[in-house]
Parts: C-alpha cells; structure tokens; sequence
C-alpha cells in the first residue's frame, strides 16, 4: 500500500477492484455527512445476499487493516444498507458491522464519517506498490473480458513505466494502429493518450511525493519532465498546489 491515508487505500483499490470483478461494481461517494461506500449488483437474487453482506464486512475490514489495528481499531460507522431482509440474527450484523443495519433500504452501502477515511495508514510501501501496479496493468491488457479501450491503453502504460512512459507510437503499435487510429479510437471514448499519461503521471507524482526520502528533482526526473520547473508547472495545473507545497501540506496532515 502506498496511500498514506486510509482514503486512498480505499481509492485505488476500488479502481483495480472494478476492472477485474465484473457484476458487482463499487464506488465511494462524499457528501455533508461523510462518505459512502456502496455495492451495486447484477440481481437482487436471494444467492447474491451472503456476497454482498461479504462485500461490505470486507471494506470494513480491509479499512481497519490498513492501520494494523484490525481488531482493537473501532471504526465510526455511521450506517450500514441493505436492501434485503436479514439473513442472520441481527446480533452478528452488529459484531460484524458495528451497528445493526437498516434493512429493507434503498442501496446496499456504508456510511463513514469523513474523519474516519482521513486517518493514516500503517507504514505506506511505495515500492511495493509500484510493483504490484504493474503485473496487475500487465495482467489487465490481455485479459478476454470486455473492457474499453481507454482502459486498455491505460493498463499498457501503467505496465511499462518502470522503463519510461511509453510513446504515442510504441502504444499505436502494440495494438496494431496507426497514430490516428488511436486518436480516433481514444477519441470516441472521449480521451486522449495525452490525458492517459498525465493521468498517471500525476498519480505517481502523487505517491512520490508523499515518501519524503525521495527529492523533488529526482521525482520529476524519474516522471519524465525534463527539468524541475516543468515538472512544477505540470503539478500546479493537476493539483493547484506545487509540489513543494504539496509536500508541505501532507506532512502537517500527518
């Protein structure tokens, strides 16, 4: 894990999670009264009831892992959705969750507070998260399932970083396309391969950032900006912040 903050951990491994479980897709949302993690679901099937109660403990569970207090760490759970009947007695929701659930609701969701989410994670691994990235991006690109084409060529960038960010062309040709053909394809999805490679570029940024024993120039180096100024210039149009003030800002968080 490299997010500092449980927020992130949730973030990312939403992100991954949805491009390899299909059926069952995840999101967070935030509002005035926090955020909400929610499970939407092909069928409302009694056989689909015990996988979404898993799917929601897990969230909980991974939450309080990422701050190696899983079983002494009480997390603030504000409410807990189900849109089915109990399935259980009521008393293993509450030991499971934390709080009895609304059953019969709308959505199958969390609701956390805000603060919750903003606490930090146990000993962020940015290595090991680079790592895993990038068999997960290699594992993405030949996968048989339908997934869009911008997804594709993102996945293909993320498994060739560790060398340098791929060309236009280098990407064009490993799907067998002209320039403009990957233009045109990307086009329809309403993206760019430029916005693809920032996209990334700004969430490694991000993480590199955050690890203190790296410097700043060697960041932007490693990111492909040829000097320090473009690299500043870059993130500032990303974040609205520079990356020194980036830095600045997540240390006093922390």
């Amino acid at each position: 894990m490299a997010s500092t903050k449980i927020l992130g951990a949730v973030k990312t491994t939403i992100t991954f999670r949805n491009l390899v479980v299909k059926g069952m897709p995840t999101k967070l949302e935030q509002s005035p009264e926090g955020y909400t993690y929610s499970v939407d679901c092909i069928s409302d099937a009694p056989a689909f009831h015990p996988l979404i109660e898993l799917e929601l403990a897990a969230c909980i569970r991974f939450a309080k892992l990422c701050t190696q207090t899983a079983d002494a760490y009480p997390l603030n759970i504000k409410r807990v959705s189900l849109r089915h009947c109990p399935i259980a007695p009521v008393r293993h929701y509450q030991r499971i969750f934390g709080c009895p659930p609304t059953f019969n609701a709308s959505t199958y969701s969390i609701l956390l507070p805000a603060e919750e989410l903003e606490k930090p994670t146990h000993n962020p691994n940015f290595g090991l998260y680079r790592l895993l990235e990038e068999k997960l991006s290699r594992a993405l690109i030949n996968r048989s399932e339908q997934i869009s084409f911008s997804d594709k060529v993102r996945a293909y960038i993320g498994a060739n970083i560790p060398e340098n960010f791929p060309s236009q062309e280098e990407v064009a040709q490993h799907f067998c396309l002209s320039v403009s053909g990957l233009k045109n394809r990307l086009k329809k999805e309403g993206s760019t391969f430029r916005k693809l490679v920032d996209e990334k570029r700004f969430k490694l940024a991000e993480q590199f950032i955050k690890n203190e024993d790296r410097s700043l120039k060697e960041i932007g180096y490693e990111l492909g900006f040829s000097d320090q100024s473009a690299f500043n210039r870059a993130f500032k149009r990303w974040n609205g912040l520079n990356p020194g003030q980036f830095r600045s800002t997540e240390t006093t968080d922390n």
